[in-house]
This record gives structure tokens, sequence and C-alpha cells, in this order.
């Protein structure tokens, strides 16, 4: 029944704020004004993403998509980082993280906020921001990938997977700028000394970079030393327990 109710609540909330948002664009007179007011409810519906309990099924966070359906590629793309991370923290798993609706809905959301920014290419002169977005998102998703909860390393991996098929690249392309930045460190140190919640995704994190290869069938990651000593450590891990 609070499942049922606070489904019920939130739809209201929904309503209520999609309404707010169409008053908005039909009575706020300066675009100026209307720019804070959109970007103080994002930034409260980000925050709200942080805050959220598992017990509840559902997300005021999940209402960012009534926002950003409704505005300007350029003004979301302004906004884009900020959204996505706060959607990508609602599709956490887990006893104390997010409740599975949210989290599946959270991740329905984050594409299609992907979509909105980065299906068709913008002209100029938004084109420059359009490409730097994309580039702070596939930095962000990289790191996402080695996430200690698994729902964060699912959904970072399928944000990636829609930002190559939007790009019309291979996902080892899309993560060869990031490579030496947030997949080379995850090989430096002793793995074993590492939790091992961490060491489980430092090692799929890996695993998928070495699955990819670029456009000209290049692998994207090369077996090196520290390739080889990460994986002698993981076999030894195994075999110790």
């Amino acid at each position: 029944m609070r499942g049922e109710s606070a489904v019920g609540v939130t739809e209201i909330a929904s309503r209520a704020l999609r309404t707010l948002v169409e008053t908005a664009e039909l009575f706020v007179e300066s675009a100026d004004a209307a720019d804070v007011l959109f970007s103080l409810i994002t930034a409260e519906l980000c925050r709200v993403s942080y805050a959220h309990q598992r017990r509840s099924p559902v997300s005021g966070a999940l209402h960012l998509e009534v926002v950003f359906s409704r505005r300007e590629v350029p003004w979301v793309l302004s906004r884009e980082t900020l959204v996505a991370s706060a959607l990508l923290k609602l599709c956490s798993d887990g006893a104390i993280e997010c409740h599975p609706a949210t989290a599946a809905e959270a991740l329905a959301s984050l594409l299609k906020l992907l979509r909105r920014c980065h299906a068709t290419p913008l002209p100029p002169p938004h084109d420059a921001a359009q490409s730097a977005a994309f580039e702070k998102l596939v930095s962000r998703f990289a790191g996402g990938l080695s996430n200690v909860n698994a729902g964060v390393r699912d959904a970072s991996k399928r944000a990636l997977e829609e930002m190559a098929a939007l790009s019309s690249q291979t996902l080892g392309d899309v993560l060869r700028p990031v490579r030496d930045t947030a997949v080379l460190p995850l090989m430096a140190g002793q793995l074993r000394s590492l939790p091992l919640t961490t060491q489980v995704a430092n090692l799929e994190a890996v695993a998928l970079c070495l699955r990819q290869t670029l456009a000209d069938g290049t692998p994207l990651m090369a077996i090196d030393e520290a390739l080889l000593r990460l994986l002698h450590e993981a076999l030894s891990a195994v075999e110790a327990d």
C-alpha cells in the first residue's frame, strides 16, 4: 500500500510540475527569467536524487525528463552532465540504494537524455558545446564502469553503448580518449590490497575494455606488463579462495 500511495503522490507531483513548466512557457515573458526558473527546478530535482530513499519506489528526480524534454537542446546541453550524474545515481542497486523500479526508470530517462542531446548534430555555434558535452559524459560514464555499485556499472555501460550508437562509432573508439585516465589507472597498484567490491569493479571494467576494438580493428587495450600483472593477481586471488 505504501508503494502504491507513493506512486500516486508522485504522479500528482509529476502532473503539477508539468503544469508549472507549461505555464511558465506561456506566461514568463523574459527568456532570462524562464532560464532562471527552469535552472532552479533542474538543480532541485538533481539534489533530490542524492537524498532518495530505497523504501520509496519512485523519486522526484525522475521528473527531470519533464524539464529536459521541453527545453531547447542547447539549454539542456549546458546542464547535461549535472542531470546525467543525478540519473546515474538513481541507477544504483543494493540493499541500501534505490528501489529497482526507480533504477529502471532512471536508466530509461538517462538514455532519453542522451538521445535528446546527441541524436542530431547541431549547427554552429552550438556544435562545439555539443562535442564538449559528449566528451564530458564519456569521461563520466567511463569512470562509472569501475563503480563499486553494479547498477551504476551496468548503467554506465548502457550509456556508453548508446553514445557509441548515436555517434556511429565503436565503443572502443568512444572510450579511446579516456583510456589513459579512466582505465589504465585501474591496473596500477596491488589488486588484492583493495576491498573485494573494488576488485570486482576494476576487473569488470578492464574486462569490458579488453573486448573492445577500434574502427580499424585495433584492440583498445594493449597486452602489456601492467595488464599481465593484473591478470596474474586476479588468478592468484581466485586460487587462494
